[in-house]
């Protein structure tokens, strides 16, 4: 992670240091994110997929994540397939 101002994770730091405060458990998710790397990110997905939902404000529709398909890198996002 570079302090230049090119890492999003450092301007997310960055803007949430500098304009809001905030409580020891965000700091903790901050820290993490800060000091993990994309695969420990998709570890993490992982981990928590099941209690991801994904919800189409357009159309009302609650949709569901295929457990059938691992998180996965789409270039530099994490891709999270949907039923």
């Amino acid at each position: 992670m570079t302090q230049n101002g090119s890492d999003i994770g450092w301007i997310i730091y960055t803007l949430i240091i500098h304009t809001m405060s905030y409580t020891k458990e965000f700091e903790q998710v901050i820290n993490f994110y800060l000091n993990t790397n994309p695969v420990q990110h998709q570890m993490f997905l992982r981990l928590i997929l099941d209690k991801i939902s994904v919800f189409n404000v357009e159309t009302s529709e609650s949709l569901e994540t295929d457990e059938e398909s691992d998180v996965t890198f789409n270039g530099i996002f994490h891709q999270i397939n949907i039923k």
